[in-house]
């Protein structure tokens, strides 16, 4: 990979994006739509613990296989979408950055 392409990120709040995206996924690969719905709804419950009520990785884990799912979607870096989340509407101060490059290392490495 020679570059990281950022687009419809400044707009809507990482919580948004997130669902949107597991819909997005969950379409494309073929699953009913009932189960894309349900996904959603199980995303969503993870998502507003993490984000909204702002409860720890560690704790939002435990509620569930489609939490677990969620957090350990973010590698090593789970509070990277919680700052970015934190920092709309200007989307990319130096602490966000950072913590970008990180994971995108991180992920080249993997």
């Amino acid at each position: 990979m020679r570059g990281v392409v950022a687009a419809e990120t400044i707009g809507r709040s990482w919580f948004e994006y997130g669902l949107e995206n597991v819909r997005r996924q969950s379409t494309l690969v073929g699953e009913l739509l009932d189960q894309v719905d349900a996904d959603v709804r199980a995303h969503e419950k993870c998502a507003y613990d993490f984000y909204v009520l702002r409860e720890p990785a560690e704790e939002v884990v435990k509620h569930g296989e489609q939490c677990e799912e969620m957090i350990g979607s973010y590698s090593s870096q789970a509070e990277f979408p919680r700052r970015r989340q934190d920092s709309k509407p200007h989307p990319f101060d130096n602490d966000i950055l950072e913590v970008l490059i990180n994971w995108i290392e991180e992920q080249l490495h993997a």
